[in-house]
């Protein structure tokens, strides 16, 4: 395929996903009227549904080395979670199809802890950093891979952190708060705000994310400076994320995400566009007006003792999500029928509607506990 050079417009045929799971991705490009194809480590029921059968289930992320043909099919690539500490990939990936994500040398300097410490210092917060001697962090402290925040945990002392097997951990203050998330576009030199969500968390483990966030003007001075900052140092390029904690004493940036980030669909589609425009991708696709509904979602795990056998039809109250519109409870990343889910490990993802933060939460509290009583029936 000769693809067209990354600094000219066109309007691809087909996309490629790839990532840890590429639904996400997809559903948002589909809306927009591209064809797309995943590869991912899932291989969800409902992936193929969207993707007519063109998805690619990896048993390793480092599998996507050898599907050069899969990735040359395809006028444009784009990468959901997964790849930030993979940035070998990153490059291949580069080499073979048309890039809708930041290189990786820009991805490496997002996620890098030199580079956020610089940043915290720039915008005025030199006090909280990024450690990666244990002798110089306050307990409790939050250790955790900067590639993979989901990594994060609790510790409480110097042996603790000794004790673990991590080459590349690094230690952070722990502050007592609200987890909150912003998405956030880098397109010519210019950092702008898409949207702002509320995380579910459990543990420091994310498992939701809730739309309608609202910042003081002080707290959004800081998260814009921020965002701005380490993208600049960076020559980032395209949507990225940022996580936050914020209490009643301000608002500290604990995790950058160099891509599209998971709570990007309860934004809207609009981040996907705004995404293909900082690429020079457009689709002719306008995004469709907010309903002013808050949306939310959040990753059921089984929670049971024994393992959990998927069968779709116990939950056939409940529409696939990318068959329904957004105001309507609907389900997705379905495994496929008779499929094993082990207690601890996620089963799918519920979404919810309402017109306040605190409805849409308690209606996916709810809905989280039925759909296990369902599966478990």
């Amino acid at each position: 395929m000769n693809l067209p050079a990354d600094n000219t417009t066109f309007e691809p045929d087909q996309a490629l996903v790839v990532g840890a799971s590429g639904r996400m991705v997809a559903s948002l490009l589909v809306r927009l009227g591209i064809d797309c194809s995943v590869a991912d480590l899932y291989g969800d029921a409902d992936t193929f549904e969207l993707c007519d059968g063109r998805v690619q289930k990896l048993d390793q992320l480092s599998d996507l080395s050898s599907c050069e043909t899969l990735v040359r099919a395809h006028d444009l690539a784009l990468f959901s979670g997964g790849l930030e500490g993979s940035l070998d990939l990153l490059e291949t990936l580069s080499q073979w199809s048309r890039p809708a994500f930041a290189n990786a040398d820009s991805a490496s300097q997002m996620i890098d802890a030199d580079a956020f410490n610089r940043t915290l210092s720039a915008i005025g917060l030199p006090d909280f950093r990024l450690l990666a001697d244990p002798e110089l962090a306050k307990f409790p402290a939050v250790a955790k891979d900067v590639a993979h925040s989901a990594t994060a945990k609790l510790v409480h002392s110097i042996a603790e952190v000794r004790s673990s097997k991590s080459k590349t951990q690094i230690l952070q203050n722990f502050i007592d708060g609200e987890s909150v998330s912003q998405i956030f576009v880098a397109e010519d030199g210019v950092v702008e705000c898409l949207g702002g969500t509320f995380q579910l968390t459990k543990s420091l483990g994310w498992f939701g994310s809730i739309a309608g966030l609202e910042l003081s003007q002080r707290d959004q001075q800081i998260t814009r400076a921020f965002a701005t900052e380490i993208a600049s140092q960076a020559k980032f390029k395209g949507v990225f994320g940022v996580d936050f904690i914020r209490n009643q004493d301000g608002i500290w940036p604990v995790d950058v995400n160099p891509r599209i980030p998971a709570s990007a669909e309860v934004i809207g589609e609009s981040v996907i566009l705004r995404h293909l425009n900082a690429f020079g991708v457009h689709c002719g696709v306008k995004a469709q007006p907010s309903n002013n509904s808050i949306i939310g979602k959040a990753v059921v795990f089984n929670q049971l003792d024994s393992a959990i056998q998927f069968v779709r039809q116990k939950l056939h109250v409940f529409p696939s999500r990318h068959l329904s519109p957004d105001d309507v409870v609907s389900i997705a990343d379905l495994p496929n029928d008779g499929e094993c889910i082990e207690p601890g490990h996620p089963v799918l993802t519920v979404f919810a509607s309402g017109q306040t933060q605190r409805g849409v939460e308690s209606e996916l509290t709810t809905l989280i506990q039925e759909i296990l009583e369902r599966l478990d029936s």
